[in-house]
């Protein structure tokens, strides 16, 4: 996870919880669903050593670019 997330860079990521199997661990057997998006944000923001609310505030411009928003 580190190593992708270095490698693509907050520019061009997006969060969703579609993922039915890539819940976070400590969740691991229970369904996906948007309550866990705030755990992949902290652990987005502590693999890329920036505050929380910079990966939020850039993950949903890069969402609303790609959708044209």
């Amino acid at each position: 996870l580190r190593e992708v997330v270095s490698a693509v860079g907050l520019g061009k990521l997006l969060l969703e919880t579609d993922a039915p199997y890539l819940v976070p661990r400590a969740y691991r057997g229970m369904p996906n669903h948007p309550g866990l998006l705030p755990l992949v944000v902290w652990r987005l923001a502590e693999i890329l050593r920036l505050p929380p609310w910079v990966v939020c505030h850039r993950t949903s411009f890069n969402a609303e670019a790609l959708y044209r928003l």
